[in-house]
């Protein structure tokens, strides 16, 4: 049952597509608090790469959940997100702020509006001892066929080059005796709050234009240097942080494989297929109140868009 007269707004879309003006926006005419719902923003390294709030955008409106990561090793889950949002969100409400979540991770979001998986955390020690023995020549195949032996069912829904998900399976059977897929057809509670979610959703051309441009600016104004930072901290290859669209770009610069140029080219390439994939996950796993057709800027009138009827 939703609690009423208390509405969560949700603001989603792709990368560059203007959400995060639109939350400060709102956040401003609601008197809200911005929550991320993005999981690299939650990290400390990689401010400009990931595209977090400026220090202007901070003096503006209460932000949560940015930068609160400070260890890039540290794995931060869906789960402990979700755990943090849902404090966030009262704790906005008890202080007569209006929550407004933004952010491009679709899972968090799904997540929040429809219950979390319930799965307990996993033995670090066994999922060190996993990523070891995947890392051995034909290990991650010996996984998969351990996997096949303790849970056939979960095995057959994987792909057997699948690293990650199979140290998943793996990592959650041995530490709690149930296999994977027992777990996530446990779901907690939905939100109990009344929400309006606010898909903005310009054209491809549009937002891979105004992506291009922040990318060129990300590139002078020291997304290398940031890279380069975290690179020097000795970032395993399972760290979350390198998911990011442009590391593995800046990376191979650095290390002379790639010119300036060239890298800048492969991140603008990856960039736009990572904008598809999330307008195609968005426009299919989310039922949304309000779809704006094109790049957020302050000209469009936020009484239209709260007001407007889908």
């Amino acid at each position: 049952m939703q609690k009423k007269n208390k509405i969560v707004y949700i603001v989603v879309g792709s990368t560059a597509s203007g959400k995060s003006g639109l939350a400060l926006d709102l956040a401003e005419y609601l008197n809200g608090v911005v929550i991320n719902a993005d999981s690299l923003q939650v990290y400390e390294a990689l401010s400009l790469l990931t595209a977090r709030p400026t220090p202007e955008d901070l003096k503006r409106t209460p932000h949560a959940l940015y930068g609160v990561v400070q260890d890039p090793h540290e794995t931060y889950s869906v789960a402990r997100w979700h755990a943090d949002a849902l404090c966030e969100i009262e704790k906005a409400f008890k202080e007569n702020k209006t929550p407004i979540l933004v952010g491009g991770t679709g899972l968090y979001i799904k997540a929040l509006l429809e219950g979390l998986n319930e799965v307990p955390e996993v033995e670090p020690l066994i999922r060190t001892q996993l990523r070891e023995r995947s890392l051995l020549q034909g290990g991650i195949q010996t996984l998969y066929k351990d996997l096949q032996q303790q849970d056939s069912e979960g095995a057959a829904r994987l792909k057997p080059n699948d690293t990650q998900r199979i140290i998943r399976a793996l990592e959650v059977l041995l530490s709690t005796g149930k296999p994977l897929h027992e777990w996530q057809s446990k779901k907690s509670t939905p939100l109990a709050y009344e929400h309006k979610v606010i898909y903005i959703n310009p054209s491809r051309e549009e937002v891979v234009a105004h992506a291009k441009k922040r990318l060129e600016v990300m590139f002078e104004e020291g997304a290398i240097e940031e890279v380069k930072t975290l690179l020097d901290q000795g970032i395993s290859s399972e760290c979350s942080l390198r998911k990011a669209v442009g590391v593995r770009e800046i990376e191979a610069y650095l290390s002379g494989v790639l010119t300036k140029e060239e890298a800048f080219e492969k991140s603008f390439i990856a960039t736009r297929q990572y904008i598809k994939r999330q307008q195609t996950w968005f426009s299919r796993q989310l039922k949304t109140d309000r779809v704006i057709d094109r790049c957020y800027d302050s000209s469009l009138n936020l009484r239209m868009i709260l007001e407007r009827k889908e």
